[in-house]
């Protein structure tokens, strides 16, 4: 009898401990997908309650940007993929496979924020957050721009490059909005539009051609701090 009410107390605080995390589906098992299996797109970091664009990846239907979800952000280049694969994984069935594809023209490709995957979340001034996730290098990537931004696109304290590897493994940042001003792009009502975001950058060629940029990632969360 010991070992059971052990047991089941062992799950309830298994349970309690991932309903932490802010993150909704950090394993992106569930994740609506589109055009070649990818990520709805947006344009931009303060579309909270708008509809996607219908391009890159095509949808052919109205689609809300929600929290909950996660989201491809780029501009109109269908060189950057955001897909979700089932072929790897760091834990269940499937990850999102975030990649920039060789020999494009398109421009900024070298700056994260147009090459991100993004998940609106509600971030409070008066604490702090550990961003937990797993990585794995999958073509020539070697660091990847993980943390979070404000409803305008403003980056929150704490965010970074992060060196990655060839092989899965957990990296944790700390996110402290409470370093920031009440001000400018740090308002609260920003703070409350939040995204947590992961991004690459890629190099150009001799030819001003992008380079190509892959990376795995898996079982994201964002968890308040005590």
């Amino acid at each position: 009898m010991r070992k059971i009410i052990l047991l089941v107390l062992s799950v309830i605080a298994l349970s309690a401990k991932a309903q932490t995390t802010l993150i909704a589906d950090g394993g992106f098992e569930n994740q609506p997908t589109f055009q070649n299996n990818q990520l709805p797109r947006i344009a931009g970091f303060g579309e909270l309650g708008n509809l996607v664009q219908k391009t890159n990846p095509t949808i052919d239907r109205e689609f809300m940007i929600e929290r909950g979800q996660w989201f491809k952000k780029a501009s109109n280049s269908g060189y950057l993929t955001a897909s979700i694969i089932d072929s790897d994984s760091y834990a269940g069935k499937k990850c999102v496979l975030l990649s920039v594809g060789k020999n494009s023209p398109q421009k900024n490709l070298d700056k994260w924020e147009t090459t991100a995957i993004a998940q609106f979340v509600e971030i409070e001034r008066t604490k702090s957050y550990t961003l937990r996730f797993y990585a794995k290098s999958n073509i020539d990537c070697d660091k990847i721009f993980v943390g979070a931004v404000t409803g305008n696109g403003s980056v929150i304290e704490g965010s970074t490059w992060v060196d990655i590897t060839p092989e899965w493994k957990e990296y944790s940042l700390t996110i402290t909005p409470g370093v920031h001003p009440k001000s400018g792009g740090y308002t609260n009502k920003l703070l409350d539009r939040s995204a947590v975001v992961i991004g690459l950058a890629t190099k150009y060629d001799n030819n001003d051609r992008s380079i190509q940029i892959s990376v795995l990632l898996d079982n994201i969360d964002l968890i308040p701090n005590e």
